[in-house]
């Protein structure tokens, strides 16, 4: 039964309070709502989440054609020696990071108070507007304002995201279901360079960098009325659910509770995560915008030659975090265990790019590869984010923390690599140490989350209050997963 006192403003109580007299909820209707559901809503917030990375990541490759030489993304410092500075090119990868910053917060708080869905079609829209017309900034002032923009707009997608699986699974169901959405960079990164590899040679090479963002804009414009059509505002509007489903799906509240938003903030396993994502993030610095850089210089390769190295890196990524979503998804317990054994490995990748010098082709490629892991661990902190956050608006203020601190990770990163062209030694050992780091972040997480778990365990709080709006440290019934 629901309890009265559940605000009948509250759409999951009002969902809830109408269906009271249901019969009990089997297995195998379980087992149909969750088909339906992921069929619905998986492959758009794949697609779109998968977009949006090659979006902002189109500087990294369109470095590789022709964007830092005409939009002066470079100084000369020195002839003899020949020391090129790509302070201003680190520049426009950071603003991205600083306009995305700005933006998650008001964008995702907007998604949550209105209907989730057409605002962000319309996120999507805009943000497609302005990649597509990026060919027009012919300064490096003229690109620093675009990537802020677009920063800014992609800044309202990602959290809402994440805040739907919270809301539409369970948290067995969402051990797998974050790493799913935090695949589609590595996959739509290698359809993307398998695309540009042919869309280059339209127009002449040396400026191809412009045909790459018509092509991505032009794409993500078209995709925004299709998530307006197709993804779900809520349970309680899902057309393609009947009302029997709706009361078996999830149910959340789009209620703005300041009380859970302070608990948020005041949350010590929250601030663990946070340092723990702006540490284990910091790789995408060196595969984003300079991995394509250091390939070239490496190999000796042309642009499109780089493309073709670059794309087994893609590969991994996107493999990454379903290989580690399923594990989470078979162990009752060990989430942690496998982030810190997938972090040990994206490690030993950056010593191998620390210490191999330029000409050891083999070694340098060997550790560009295994550093591409670093998605697998990035991708279980977003399942914990979800998964050990309850509260819809605590989870929506978690969420918007963590990717804004993959935003501060990204706007400091690009400076690790900001001299040693092409070789970048000190970037490679500062992302290096930062993964170690956030390892011990993380194992610090997970005893705090044991210890939280076994108090509550004697205490004899059993009775989880999952449709009510409470948060995980309300609710004496939660379980942290580790």
């Amino acid at each position: 039964m629901i309890e009265k006192q559940l605000d009948e403003s509250d759409e999951g109580a009002a969902v809830l309070a109408a269906a009271q007299d249901t019969s009990p909820i089997t297995d195998q209707e379980k087992a149909d709502v969750l088909r339906k559901t992921d069929w619905r809503i998986l492959p758009m917030i794949w697609v779109v989440f998968g977009m949006q990375y090659a979006d902002k990541s189109v500087t990294g490759v369109g470095a590789l054609f022709g964007l830092i030489q005409d939009l002066h993304l470079y100084e000369i410092k020195s002839v003899h020696p020949t020391v090129i500075d790509t302070t201003r090119y680190s520049n426009a990868v950071m603003i991205f990071f600083v306009g995305y910053t700005f933006g998650a917060y008001p964008l995702s708080l907007i998604a949550q108070r209105f209907p989730v869905a057409k605002i962000c079609s319309l996120y999507v829209l805009l943000w497609g507007i302005t990649a597509i017309l990026t060919p027009l900034c012919t300064t490096y002032a003229g690109i620093m304002v675009q990537r802020f923009i677009l920063g800014f707009l992609e800044g309202g997608i990602s959290a809402p995201f994440l805040s739907i699986i919270g809301a539409w699974y369970t948290k067995r169901e969402q051990s797998f279901r974050a790493p799913f959405m935090n695949s589609a960079p590595g996959f739509f990164a290698l359809i993307f360079l398998g695309i540009v590899y042919g869309v280059v040679l339209i127009g002449n090479p040396l400026h191809a960098w412009r045909v790459i963002y018509y092509f991505v804009g032009g794409i993500t414009i078209a995709l925004a009325p299709i998530v307006y059509w197709v993804l779900p505002d809520s349970q309680r509007t899902a057309s393609f659910l009947t009302p029997r489903e709706k009361f078996v799906a999830n149910i959340s509240s789009h209620r703005f509770k300041w009380g859970q938003v302070q608990e948020a903030v005041t949350d010590v396993k929250v601030w663990l995560l946070l340092a723990a994502t702006f540490c284990f993030v910091s790789p995408g610095g060196a595969t984003g915008s300079f991995t394509g850089l250091v390939i070239n210089k490496a190999y000796g390769a042309t642009g499109r030659q780089s493309l073709l190295l670059l794309m087994p890196l893609a590969t991994i990524s996107g493999l990454t975090p379903l290989l580690v979503g399923l594990g989470s998804l078979h162990m009752r317990r060990g989430r942690i265990m496998i982030l810190l054994i997938n972090s040990a490995v994206a490690a030993a990748g950056l010593l191998m790019c620390w210490i191999a010098p330029l000409n050891s082709k083999q070694t340098l490629l060997g550790g560009l590869y295994l550093l591409s892991v670093y998605s697998g661990p990035y991708s279980l902190i977003l399942g914990l984010a979800v998964s050990n956050v309850s509260g819809a608006t605590k989870r929506t203020t978690v969420s918007v923390m963590v990717f804004i601190s993959v935003s501060l990770s990204g706007i400091t990163a690009p400076y690790f690599f900001v001299t040693g062209a092409p070789r970048y030694n000190t970037g490679f050992m500062i992302t290096m140490i930062l993964i170690l780091i956030g390892m011990v972040f993380m194992a610090i997480y997970g005893l705090l989350a044991h210890v939280e778990n076994k108090r509550r365990d004697i205490a004899g709080g059993s009775v989880d209050h999952a449709f009510e709006d409470m948060t995980d440290k309300e609710n004496q019934g939660f379980r942290y997963v580790i």
